[in-house]
């Protein structure tokens, strides 16, 4: 990734989903997404990466019942 990600999330169940993005330190450096989403459907989230610093980064989805994780690369 250079400046922007799309990741698709799909859920079950309408429920109340939070999407934030970690670096290695584990430090929290973007909120994706905070709010509800509709069952059944593709979501697509974009991720800014336009102002972060190369390297590996984790985005980190939690339902209410489910959470996946899914490791970004930022490259300059």
């Amino acid at each position: 990734v250079r400046t922007q990600a799309t990741v698709s999330l799909r859920v079950r169940t309408e429920q109340a989903v939070t999407v934030h993005l970690y670096d290695v330190l584990g430090r929290q450096v973007r909120t994706v997404h905070e709010g509800p989403l509709a069952p059944d459907r593709a979501h697509t989230l974009r991720v800014n990466a336009g102002d972060l610093s190369s390297g590996l980064y984790l985005l980190r989805a939690d339902g209410e019942h489910f959470q996946r994780t899914r490791r970004i690369t930022v490259v300059r």
